[in-house]
């Protein structure tokens, strides 16, 4: 009896996975997906993310908690990525004849949108973003090209990805930050950073936090900015304001370059790499909304670091790393030892 209700089971599981086998599809999807076992609703301590990684053959969608690729979407050239607070995934990279701007949908990876920006260069980083990213407040995407030596930052809508308008013009810029009405380049090698204020190219001015050479910057979204030197040295500015407060380096170390980034719309990131043993993370008093993470020398990050609380990210080597900003525990996510080319790009809440 027993093994006639098991050979009943076995049959019935047989037949419904015959059943459920997907039809081949006659389309190449723009976002090409991966099959995952999702353990999302299993976890329950933490909601789901993903991490974006700019790698040679795309973009890729690493899920945070079960750590698969979700899916990939092919880029060319020089790509570059960015999240929105509305669920988009914002892709730029090169077309043949200018920039491609693309939107997505974060959790599928589905395409909303795409715009060809004809005899624009996208800012090259080397860092899979740097050179766009989405305004807090409208969610529209603000893209930094390169005009001849000059830096022009430019918003465009968030669905239909319309331009709309010039958001600032500066004669330097490695860095695009955008946050609380603010459009802003670091200058990395001049120390400053070229500020326009309001969304329609409004007023201009220069803040020069008296660092010397900068080695990363990142902007929160109510405009305050972070910007630090090689040695961990900081200098924060206020939202609203033009005056900057300095803090002397943490601890012996070295601020890892692009090692700043933002996890939430009150807190910092620094990375420093020191002679630790093992990874770390620390909050300093008189430092309110900065959280440090020191990494050991061989825990050296390629392309800097985001964010997304409660978890930063970064690639070291060509592994995806995450690590708990309030426990400090960290884990490889995914290693992509078959591309040649492994950068972060984003993080986002789907």
């Amino acid at each position: 009896m027993r093994r006639l209700l098991l050979g009943a089971v076995l049959l019935i599981l047989g037949c419904e996975g015959a059943a459920t086998l997907p039809a081949p599809s006659q389309k190449t999807p723009a976002a090409v997906p991966t099959a995952t076992i999702d353990v999302s609703d299993m976890m329950g301590a933490f909601p789901a993310a993903t991490f974006f990684v700019v790698a040679s053959d795309g973009v890729r969608a690493i899920a945070l908690l079960n750590h698969y690729t979700r899916y990939t979407i092919p880029t060319s050239g020089e790509a570059q990525v960015t999240t929105s607070i509305d669920g988009k995934l914002f892709v730029v990279d090169d077309a043949p004849d200018g920039t491609r701007l693309r939107s997505f949908d974060m959790g599928s990876g589905g395409e909303r949108g795409s715009r060809i920006e004809r005899g624009r260069r996208l800012l090259a980083t080397g860092i899979g973003h740097g050179a766009i990213a989405s305004d807090p407040a409208s969610g529209s995407l603000v893209v930094l090209f390169d005009s001849g030596g000059r830096r022009v930052a430019e918003a465009f809508d968030h669905v239909t990805l319309e331009p709309l308008g010039r958001r600032l013009d500066a004669d330097c810029g490695d860095r695009l930050l955008v946050g609380g009405g603010r459009t802003a380049v670091a200058c990395y090698e001049r120390g400053v950073l070229r500020i326009a204020e309001g969304t329609s190219g409004g007023t201009t001015f220069t803040w020069d936090p008296a660092l010397g050479p900068l080695v990363a910057a990142a902007m929160l979204p109510g405009g305050s900015a972070l910007v630090g030197r090689g040695d961990g040295t900081l200098a924060r500015l206020a939202a609203e304001t033009r005056d900057g407060e300095r803090f002397a380096a943490f601890r012996e170390g070295g601020l890892v370059r692009d090692g700043l980034a933002v996890a939430d719309k009150g807190t910092f990131v620094a990375a420093l790499s020191t002679d630790d043993a093992k990874i770390g993370v620390s909050t300093v008093g008189g430092r309110a909304g900065v959280v440090h993470i020191s990494l050991p020398r061989g825990e050296q990050p390629v392309g800097g670091i985001v964010a997304l609380w409660p978890f930063a990210y970064w690639v070291s080597g060509r592994d995806a790393r995450h690590v708990d900003l309030a426990q400090g525990f960290a884990e490889t996510m995914s290693s992509m030892v078959a591309t040649a080319r492994v950068l972060p790009g984003a993080a986002g809440d789907r």
